[in-house]
């Protein structure tokens, strides 16, 4: 069975092979990439924290790594560090497209 760690960086290398080899934008690492990762991490960081430390939503503690920040597992920041590679490299893509 797969563990969420390994999912997860299944999803962040699927996300940068998106966008350096299939869209060919190499948005990662600009600036525009840096700001809204972070930010999306610091809103990731705040609402997974709530949603977790009420019960909302639970884990497998034997699927995780157990490294928590403070209530979510870590894991939970690839979809983030996903979404902020995947979407603004199909802005910039479909931009360019007449």
């Amino acid at each position: 069975m797969t563990t969420y760690l390994l999912f997860a960086s299944i999803v962040v290398v699927v996300a940068l092979v998106f966008d350096r080899y299939i869209l060919r934008t190499k948005i990662v690492g600009t600036r525009r990439w840096v700001v809204t990762t972070i930010s999306m991490i610091v809103l990731t960081l705040v609402f997974n924290n709530l949603i977790v430390g009420f019960g909302v939503v639970t884990y497998d503690q034997s699927r995780i790594s157990g490294l928590k920040v403070p209530f979510m597992p870590i894991e939970d920041l690839s979809y983030t560090i996903a979404v902020s590679t995947i979407v603004p490299a199909m802005i910039t893509y479909y931009a360019k497209k007449p």
